[in-house]
């Protein structure tokens, strides 16, 4: 099979396998007043954020120069096992995207870095399981699985922007291993 098709059936296998652990809890994001639709997904052509322009004053984003496939170097990327590195705006999101190709398609990924210039972690989607975590390096931080199975690691880079580290496919509990990983890798590159 192809790559492609393998990545497809692997997206498809956990949209319908769903979250195999539940967390006790509520989530702990915050509103923005606005309805936006979910943080991240599977779909890589599909918007995560909404499309609406930020509002507030003409300032720049703290993150407006920082390029989500500068945040990893290739030692970072070889010690992940990631390849690739595709570059893309998806809906409010800068982002990069790999590849971890593991033996078997429940140890194989998609990973990401993506960039918020203008959503904290206040602003995650209502459908995502939160989960509030130690400070990562100078950031806070918090874990996330969204409704498609996606599960990240953000970190909030003042109160209006965030960079989320993502993975799907596989195995999730592997896949958030994978997240917190790459989350520790960029961390140290934010401002």
């Amino acid at each position: 099979m192809s790559r492609a098709l393998l990545a497809v059936v692997a997206a498809f296998l956990v949209l319908l396998s769903g979250c195999a652990e539940q967390t006790e809890g509520t989530p702990t994001g915050g509103t923005t007043g606005t309805n936006r639709p979910p943080a991240i997904t599977t779909d890589p052509g599909a918007p995560t954020e909404s499309d609406d322009p930020p509002t507030g004053g003409d300032e720049p984003s703290v993150l407006a120069d920082v390029d989500p496939c500068g945040l990893v170097d290739q030692s970072g990327l070889d010690s992940l096992g990631l390849t690739g590195g595709e570059e893309k705006e998806i809906g409010g999101a800068r982002v990069c995207r790999w590849r971890h190709d593991g033996p078997s398609l429940d140890q194989s990924f998609t990973v990401s870095v993506e960039v918020f210039d203008s959503n904290g972690l206040a602003d995650l989607a209502e459908n995502t399981t939160v989960q509030q975590l130690p400070k990562v390096g100078a950031h806070d931080a918090v874990s996330f699985v969204d409704a498609a199975g996606v599960c990240g690691v953000s970190l909030g880079v003042g109160e209006d922007a965030r960079v989320d580290s993502t993975a799907v496919g596989g195995d999730q509990q592997q896949g958030c291993g994978l997240a917190q990983q790459l989350a520790t890798l960029v961390e140290p590159k934010l401002p």
